[in-house]
């Protein structure tokens, strides 16, 4: 079995004079980044890639081209570099046009290190049609840090949310008929933190405990 397909990163070098027009292109791939990583199958091999980093640049280079230069690294990183990306032009874009663009260079670029696997790449283009259908806006409720409690007839789900405003973290409070009670914002913009501060989750008594990585509380919640 090849490596699993752990992350697509896109990114930017630019030189000083393109510095006012880079904040539009971080924004929009800054989304697209986050949607990948929540919205990418898990234990999909692809091309025996483990990350797959799309990098765009002003510079050009001599035979520049718009198909990417690919250069494959040691355990599994592939690398994809645009030359002569015009970052005046993607600003100006609007805002649902920049994230499309973002997107469409993540589908170039899946494309372009296919060799064999295509039900693969068939599995990874559905993935970015469904960011692009969804208006660029994700949520979900985690199955597995999600806890019912009988007595208190109240369910503790915890949501993840991706859009226009980062990525965030939220307890949400369902009753027994299903209905929205409260919502309790967590956690910003970090997915590193994700993983580290909502590890596990129970109830305790009348209390619902969210916990670290390291088995530290995190939260805890009184009903």
């Amino acid at each position: 079995m090849g490596k699993y397909m752990n992350r697509i990163q896109i990114g930017a070098h630019y030189t000083r004079s393109q510095h006012p027009n880079i904040r539009e292109f971080r924004s929009a791939s800054g989304l697209v980044n986050n949607l990948l990583w929540h919205m990418q199958p898990r234990k999909l091999t692809y091309e025996n890639i483990s990350v797959l980093g799309i990098t765009v640049s002003d510079q050009g280079v001599e035979n520049s081209r718009e198909d990417p230069h690919i250069y494959r690294w040691l355990n599994g990183v592939v690398e994809c570099q645009y030359h002569n990306f015009d970052f005046v032009a993607f600003s100006d874009l609007s805002v649902f046009d920049r994230n499309t663009a973002v997107l469409n260079l993540v589908r170039k670029s899946l494309s372009a290190v296919y060799t064999t696997d295509s039900d693969q790449l068939h599995t990874l283009i559905l993935m970015t049609n469904k960011i692009e259908e969804s208006n660029f806006n994700y949520e979900a409720e985690s199955k597995k840090l999600s806890k019912s409690n009988k007595a208190l007839k109240l369910s503790c789900i915890l949501v993840a949310r991706v859009d226009h405003n980062g990525q965030n973290a939220f307890l949400r409070v369902k009753n027994d008929s299903g209905e929205i009670i409260s919502e309790v914002h967590l956690l910003t913009n970090n997915i590193n933190e994700f993983r580290y501060n909502l590890h596990k989750t129970k109830w305790v008594g009348s209390q619902f405990h969210i916990y670290q990585k390291t088995g530290q509380l995190f939260k805890s919640f009184s009903f």
